[in-house]
């Protein structure tokens, strides 16, 4: 009941930000590309807005701190020894007609069971065992691991190269260049 009020109230939200021109799905004459979003002129100045005042109270404001930015395009080595390559998964399963991926463990949170320390191998007998379908209704397959971080290409190729990850935070892009910044004239380390 709370999930459908829930979706039913971000559905108005978010069609009436895109009538006044907030946001767009990302790529919507292609059928879009979930959870992307393209910013029309209120939403580009609203988005600004939100950094700024961000950027101001936490940054400028205080004395113990300092900006850094980094790239989110980095050396795969970076992921593999910070183990995110190997452990920064979620089990997924696929609707078997429509396609659709969801989360395995929410899956099971929305039927009243809690996945937490469960296992890849004990939720999917779990889905089985309790007959559980998508929302859609259809049969899901066993669960898998599902990779979070995207490998990139980096040539017209097509082959993707192993040496290139795109991160989706630049906080580690931010721990790897702070002992450059610490290292630099005149720059006294933030303390926390």
């Amino acid at each position: 009941m709370a999930n459908d009020q829930n979706k039913e109230l971000m559905d108005k939200i978010v069609t009436l930000s895109r009538n006044r021109g907030f946001i767009f799905p990302g790529s919507e004459i292609y059928g879009g590309l979930q959870n992307s979003w393209d910013y029309g002129p209120l939403g580009t100045l609203l988005l600004r807005n939100i950094r700024d005042s961000w950027w101001k109270f936490f940054v400028e404001s205080r004395p113990d701190m300092v900006g850094l930015e980094s790239t989110v395009i980095m050396n795969t080595k970076i992921w593999e020894a910070s183990g995110h390559l190997e452990n920064f998964t979620d089990p997924l399963v696929e609707d078997k007609v429509t396609h659709v991926r969801y989360r395995a463990d929410h899956i099971l949170e929305d039927k009243g069971v809690d996945p937490s320390g469960m296992s890849l191998e004990e939720i999917g007998p779990e889905i089985k065992e309790r007959e559980i379908k998508s929302p859609e209704g259809n049969q899901l397959p066993e669960p898998r691991q599902f990779n979070l971080i995207s490998r990139l290409t980096s040539d017209q190729s097509k082959k993707r190269d192993p040496r290139l990850t795109c991160a989706l935070s630049w906080l580690r892009g931010c721990l790897l260049i702070f002992r450059k910044y610490s290292a630099l004239p005149g720059s006294a380390c933030p303390s926390a």
